[in-house]
């Protein structure tokens, strides 16, 4: 099998969901246009991401309001995840995996 695709999203030290949202873009090379929400989130990685590890770091260092709106992220990767499996139903030659971990 073909190594995953990481993507590191560095949170350490953030204090601001503006900023936890430019990390987000920044990791995850999302476009320009990214609406910086929950929403647009979704939008970008749902079944988008193949063979894809996502490592979040820095979690333990953030606000309690902060790991909530990470709590929200992780519902989306896990959703995600989700999706991927019933893609794969649908397309045995497709890709699918996705995953995520928390490091700290």
């Amino acid at each position: 099998m073909d190594t995953p695709t990481v993507i590191t999203l560095d949170l350490s030290e953030c204090q601001y969901i503006d900023d936890l949202h430019q990390r987000i873009k920044t990791a995850f090379d999302f476009p320009d246009y990214y609406g910086e929400n929950w929403d647009a989130f979704w939008d970008l990685i749902r079944g988008a991401r193949d063979n894809t590890m996502v490592e979040i770091k820095g979690v333990a260092s953030l606000s309690k309001a902060l790991r909530k709106e990470v709590d929200k992220m992780i519902e989306c990767l896990e959703d995600n995840i989700q999706e991927m499996e019933k893609l794969k139903q649908r397309r045995p030659d497709f890709d699918c995996r996705f995953g995520y971990q928390v490091i700290d």
